[in-house]
């Protein structure tokens, strides 16, 4: 997987132990057919849920097409209760969205990317939203969540433009 997008949601079909079909596409060529059968905003990734299995060519007209990644950490979360990927106290579920929405979505996209800024400037706008806990493991607590992989693939990013 290229897209940091795609990787977050493999990840956590990984930690949830989903057993899935993948299907690929070339993201520089994608084919008319992903537009017109599974995601018509064309953007990768996208999930076709609830049919019986088909090619990647033909998906069934009765499955769901999701799309947008942090959606789709949601829905596997929903569909995997059991993989603790949203807490079940409904007030870390609430940290869980909080930290993906002003993190990633303020912290990231406002105060690091645009600027091409280092991960140093990444952690330094987190700390200055202080939501992340004293001493955690994981982005709100000592359990990887949705909010880990949310992140993940691109704090694997800045390190390799850090080392180069």
């Amino acid at each position: 997987q290229v897209c940091p997008n795609a990787q977050r949601v493999e990840i956590v079909f990984r930690e949830a132990k989903a057993d899935v079909t993948r299907y690929s596409i070339d993201l520089l060529n994608k084919p008319e057919r992903y537009a017109s059968r599974v995601n018509p905003t064309c953007k990768v990734p996208a999930v076709v849920y609830g049919s019986p299995k088909s090619d990647s060519e033909n998906p069934s007209p009765e499955s769901a097409r999701i799309i947008q990644s942090l959606v789709l950490l949601e829905f596997v979360a929903d569909l995997y209760p059991d993989s603790g990927l949203l807490p079940n106290d409904p007030i870390e579920r609430a940290h869980v969205r909080v930290f993906i929405d002003a993190v990633f979505i303020d912290a990231v996209s406002t105060k690091v990317f645009p600027r091409g800024e280092s991960p140093d400037a990444f952690i330094a706008a987190v700390a200055e939203l202080q939501l992340l806990p004293p001493a955690a493991q994981f982005a709100i607590g000592d359990h990887f969540t949705i909010a880990d992989a949310a992140l993940a693939p691109f704090l694997g990013r800045w390190e390799q433009l850090s080392a180069t």
